[in-house]
C-alpha cells in the first residue's frame, strides 16, 4: 500500500586498478535530530562486515570518465559527497603515474577544486588527497562554506573556480576535460562562472560575449569537453 522508495544513487569512489574485487563509496548520514533519519544511508551505517545486500550497479555517462590520454589535463569540482568519482579519478591517476615508470611531470595537470563546510570537519579524504598532492598526482583547492577566510575568501566551489580562473583557462585552452559532481545548484554556479570566463577571454581579444552567449558556449560543450553528474 505504500509508495516505492525511489532508488539511492552512489558514485563509486575506487578504482579497480587497485583491486578488481572491491568498490568503495561515499555517503552522507542524514540525522535532522528531529526525528528524520536518512533511509539509506542510516541503514548503510548499521551494516557490519560481511553482510550481504542487493544492490544494482549501473555504467555512468560515457562521457564521465578519465581520459586515457596522459597528456590531456583534468579539472574537477565538486561539493560534499559530490568528490567520490573524483578519489576514484585521483586514485587511478597515481596508480597510473606509478605503474608506467614515468613521472607525474610526464602526466599532465590535474586540478580538484572541493567545496566543503569547514577545513577540520569535513575534509573528507583530507589525508589522502594531501598525500597524493605531493607526491604531484594533483593540485588541490578548497572553499570552505563556513570559513572562506581560511579558503582565499572563497565560500562555494565556483567561487574558487572564478578564484582560479587564469590556472583553469590556461588548462582549458590546452585541451583539458572538465567534470562537475555534487548539487544542481552547483552545476548552474560552475555554469555562470564558465560564462563570465568566456566574456572575460573575449575582451582580451578585442570582442564582445553577453552573459547568454557565455552560458549557449558552455552549453554548447557540454557532453564534449565537460561531464556533469548532479543530484538534489
Amino acid at each position: 500500500m505504500l509508495t516505492p522508495m525511489r532508488i539511492r544513487q552512489y558514485s563509486i569512489s575506487s578504482t579497480p586498478l587497485e583491486d578488481p574485487t572491491k568498490a568503495s563509496i561515499v555517503y552522507s548520514v542524514v540525522d535532522s535530530g528531529a526525528g528524520h533519519l536518512g533511509v539509506a544511508t542510516n541503514y548503510l551505517k548499521r551494516l557490519q562486515p560481511g553482510t550481504t545486500v542487493q544492490l544494482t550497479i549501473k555504467k555512468s555517462h560515457a562521457s564521465f570518465h578519465l581520459p586515457r590520454d596522459k597528456t590531456k589535463p583534468i579539472i574537477m569540482v565538486c561539493a560534499g559527497t559530490g568528490l567520490a568519482p573524483f578519489i576514484g579519478f585521483v586514485q587511478e591517476r597515481a596508480i597510473r603515474i606509478a605503474t608506467s615508470g614515468a613521472k607525474s611531470e610526464d602526466f599532465a595537470e590535474a586540478i580538484l577544486i572541493v567545496g566543503c563546510r569547514y577545513p577540520d570537519k569535513d575534509r573528507i579524504y583530507g589525508e589522502q588527497l594531501a598525500k597524493w598532492e605531493a607526491e604531484g598526482v594533483v593540485k588541490v583547492l578548497y572553499a570552505y562554506s563556513r570559513a572562506p577566510e581560511k579558503s582565499d575568501g572563497c565560500k562555494y566551489a565556483q567561487d574558487r573556480l572564478w578564484h582560479e580562473r587564469e590556472t583553469i583557462s590556461r588548462l582549458f585552452d590546452a585541451g583539458a576535460r572538465a567534470y562537475i559532481c555534487g548539487s544542481s545548484s552547483l552545476g548552474k554556479g560552475v555554469a555562470d562562472a564558465a560564462a563570465r570566463m568566456a566574456i572575460e577571454g573575449a575582451r582580451k581579444k578585442g570582442k564582445e560575449y553577453s552573459y547568454e552567449q557565455g552560458l549557449q558556449w558552455w552549453e554548447h560543450l557540454r557532453g564534449e569537453r565537460y561531464a556533469v553528474d548532479v543530484f538534489d
